[in-house]
């Protein structure tokens, strides 16, 4: 539901069910957008942003935008190499980050 100014709302996934797993090089966290996604999900509506300790995901319908933001993962990560798929199908986005350090088993996502 938009705003009187049509500006949308903004929803945090932070509820969602999201996960993470360690897979060597890097991270995977999946984010399941079932439960608010109304229609279609494209490649399009979804995009990350990331930074040496950060990401943030921000997913937009017609009336509504839906974000997930870690601002202090557990340890740091490569940005530049960092990237994520949408799976349009099963309405989920996969976020891939790049360790700085490959060795180093991540046990939790965040720092905190």
């Amino acid at each position: 539901a938009a705003t009187g100014g049509g500006v949308p709302v903004v929803s945090s996934l932070s509820n969602c069910g999201y996960w993470f797993e360690d897979v060597g090089e890097s991270v995977k966290v999946s984010v399941p957008l079932g439960s608010v996604c109304p229609g279609e999900l494209s490649k399009a509506m979804a995009a990350v942003s990331f930074s040496r300790i950060s990401f943030k995901l921000e997913v937009r319908f017609s009336d509504s935008m839906h974000m997930l933001s870690m601002p202090e993962l557990a340890y740091e990560i490569y940005p530049e190499r960092s990237y994520y798929k949408v799976r349009e199908k099963s309405k989920r986005v996969l976020v891939f980050l790049l360790k700085s350090d490959a060795s180093k088993q991540w046990r939790k996502l965040t720092a905190v």
